[in-house]
């Protein structure tokens, strides 16, 4: 009877095993039979009773072979309790024959209550039962629509003698043979005494609820395993979603840093191109005036050399008048003296060309040295462009004095035309003195050949003198003529620099619209790289904000299932409660009691249950727990921060709350802190949670977090 079940499951049979095992000691069947098999089944009961009362019997299991539950049944049976464990796989009906009359001692039917061969299988197994012989029927307390256990228990009841217990689903036990042990005749005997009976029953019952609860614990020790593996799942999962919102943070501040450096770059870049562009347009500007400074140059240049072309014509139409003038004779004298004149003028003018081109030659030196100077310093691009401009200007006002002297050439041309007219009119007058010359000498050819001798002296004389005038004349012709050469050398000199100066202004241009475009480029990079930046924040803004809604159902979640939890634990104190007053209710038992109590296996009248003499594991847990929580809450009353008298006059829902009023440290611990409820003036639990958000993650309530980390981290009780 005090034996514990080794396989517990909810069945109509649960709460009358402790019958079976005290009717199995009692009687010591020789043979049990359970027809039919349902989940829960007493087949298990009658091998584990026969094994630990170390009987002569076997158990006999009789279910169809198509019954799932009986593999199962059979299975557990041959691994717990081997040889003990007998089976015939055929139906209940066909089994009876192989059967001998008169030898099962014990018939437990474990059929469907609903079973309409019920009748039919107890008429064939009736005769099977044997002197001693007794059967058990369950369910009897079951009077649905269509349970048939009630009928044929009351059908058996008419012909046999019975007893029944009601907890349960009930038990109807039939004793159909004559010669019962001698207990169970002295129960039955005394069964008709109501007081012995309900004693009886109520005894059994407490027994069969115990292993009802038994299971129950166990079903919820099995919930309570499954809710802590959900929990661990659930915190796993918190620090999980943690981590991933610690990671988006961190990446959430690197990609605003990364925005802000880009917004910098952005502005920085405004302010360079705007200034390029300012330094464009001015070059551009400036580059416009150069090209129409250049094209006026231009066009006086051509103008200069179409009037050098003509000076040339006329300086060759000069030599050949003077080649002409030359001829003649009676002119020599005053044509020395004219080239004479003329050798002075062409060397004076020789001598300001050579300072002139001393000077172009200094200016050329400089130029060449500025542009050396030019070329050292390009690569600092925008502090160069003003100098190069400079130097530009220089160039042309180097080429405005190429004109001026140009104008002065043209002005010494119009000198020699002006002379060469005179020349011509002196030519003319000299031709009419060459003619009287003539006629005088015609007319004096008597004169005297001394006279004659002198006049030829003179006119070779003359002829030498013109012959080393034309000599002079030429070299000076010659030497004008290398000076003009080097003059139109320096200026295509001149005009080569000004275009490659102007070649490399269009090149700052080009490098400068280029850089524009690289700079509008990288501007539009930076822009979508912003706008793509701010896209991925507002994502990862809704992704933190849903991770935060799921964290918080999931603590509400882990709330529900601690509430459950404790109730559960108050339903096991209950029935520890219970348990030990039944023990109390039993000790006093009579000598006689006594003596079958010991036979029966128990002595003292206390119920040797497993697990009952002293605490659980789970139980000394529970009280850990409860003594970390009483810890916890000494912890936050003895804080200066905490002022339960405060705290119960601020919420006055509270006061009139019957399990918190005095206790209000404990509904903060486990509300308040959560709800926003300050446990002072001194301390904001809002405020503290949405300051520091790593608080409000790890799930902690503020003030004690303030208590054991806060302060020593620097926090703030009241953050503004």
């Amino acid at each position: 009877m005090f034996i514990r079940p080794d396989h517990l499951e909810p069945s109509s049979w649960l709460e009358h095993l402790p019958f079976v095992f005290w009717l199995f000691e009692v009687a010591a069947p020789a043979r049990a039979v359970t027809l039919g098999a349902r989940k829960g089944s007493p087949h298990l009961t009658f091998c584990q009773a026969v094994n630990r009362l170390e009987l002569h019997g076997e158990c006999l299991l009789v279910a169809d072979h198509k019954s799932p539950d009986a593999e199962d049944v059979l299975t557990l049976a041959d691994r717990r309790y081997g040889a003990l464990s007998r089976d015939l796989r055929v139906d209940p009906r066909r089994a009876a024959k192989q059967i001998e009359p008169g030898s099962v001692d014990l018939l437990a039917l474990d059929l469907d209550i609903d079973d309409e061969d019920m009748e039919d299988v107890l008429d064939r197994w009736i005769d099977r039962v044997s002197e001693r012989g007794i059967v058990l029927i369950p369910g009897i307390n079951r009077h649905e629509p269509g349970c048939l256990a009630h009928e044929q228990f009351a059908k058996l009841q008419m012909v046999y003698r019975s007893i029944t217990f009601h907890h349960g689903d009930g038990l109807g036990v039939v004793m159909v043979g004559e010669r019962l042990p001698e207990l169970l005749e002295t129960l039955i005997s005394r069964w008709s005494a109501p007081t012995a009976a309900r004693t009886v029953r109520e005894v059994f019952a407490r027994l069969g609820r115990a292993c009802a609860d038994q299971v129950l614990a166990d079903q919820q020790t099995a919930r309570l395993r499954s809710a802590d593996a959900q929990v661990e799942t659930l915190i796993q999962d918190r620090d999980d979603r943690a981590a991933t919102v610690a990671h988006l943070t961190t990446q959430l501040e690197s990609r605003d840093e990364a925005l802000k450096s880009l917004e910098s770059d952005k502005l920085h870049l405004a302010e360079e191109l705007a200034d390029a562009q300012g330094s464009a347009h001015s070059l551009q500007t400036e580059l416009a005036q150069l090209q129409t400074q250049l094209s006026e140059k231009g066009a006086a240049l051509h103008a200069a050399e179409h009037r050098s072309q003509g000076l040339e014509a006329q300086i060759a139409e000069r030599d050949r008048n003077i080649q002409t003038r030359f001829e003649d004779i009676a002119t020599l004298t005053q044509m020395s003296e004219a080239a004479s004149l003329e050798r002075d003028q062409l060397q004076t003018d020789l001598t300001a060309l050579e300072a002139r081109l001393t000077e172009v030659t200094a200016s050329l030196t400089q130029a060449e040295s500025e542009k050396t100077r030019l070329e050292g310093v390009i690569a600092e691009r925008d502090e160069n462009i003003q100098t190069r401009f400079r130097e530009l200007a220089t160039m042309t006002n180097i080429a405005e004095e190429a004109d001026r002297q140009q104008e002065y050439y043209k002005q010494r041309a119009e000198v020699y035309n002006q002379r060469n007219e005179d020349k011509k009119v002196e030519m003319k007058e000299l031709r009419k003195l060459r003619d009287k010359l003539t006629r005088q000498l015609e007319n004096t050819s008597a004169l005297s050949s001394a006279e004659g001798k002198r006049i030829e002296s003179e006119l070779q004389q003359a002829k030498v003198e013109l012959d080393s005038s034309r000599a002079e004349v030429e070299r000076l012709r010659t030497y004008a003529h290398e000076k003009e050469a080097e003059k139109t050398e320096v200026i295509a000199r001149l005009q080569a620099d000004f275009d490659r100066r102007t070649l490399e202004a269009e090149q700052l241009r080009t490098s400068s619209s280029e850089r524009e475009a690289r700079d509008s480029e990288v501007l539009m990079q930076l822009e979508a790289r912003l706008a793509s930046a701010k896209k991925d924040k507002k994502s990862t803004e809704r992704d933190l904000a849903e991770l935060k809604k799921l964290l918080k159902k999931r603590e509400k979640s882990l709330a529900s299932r601690f509430d459950e939890l404790g109730d559960l634990t108050a339903a096991m104190e209950e029935k520890d409660r219970e348990l030990q007053s039944l023990r109390e209710q039993l000790n006093p038992t009579p000598a006689g009691d006594q003596a079958r109590a010991r036979k029966s296996g128990f002595a003292g009248g206390r119920l040797p249950l497993p697990g009952l003499g002293a605490k659980s594991e789970k139980r000394r847990e529970q009280l850990r727990q409860r003594k970390r929580q009483e810890e916890t809450i000494a912890e936050v009353e003895s804080s200066e921060l905490f002022d339960g008298q405060w705290y119960l006059k601020q919420y006055p829902d509270l006061a009139n709350d019957a399990d918190y009023a005095s206790k209000p440290a404990l509904h903060y611990l486990k509300f308040g802190g959560f709800e926003g409820r300050n446990p002072s003036p001194h301390f904001d639990s809002a405020g503290y949670l949405e300051a520091y958000p790593d608080v409000a993650l790890t799930g902690i309530n503020p003030l004690l977090h303030y208590i054991r980390d806060g302060i020593k981290e620097g926090r703030e009780p009241r953050p503004q």
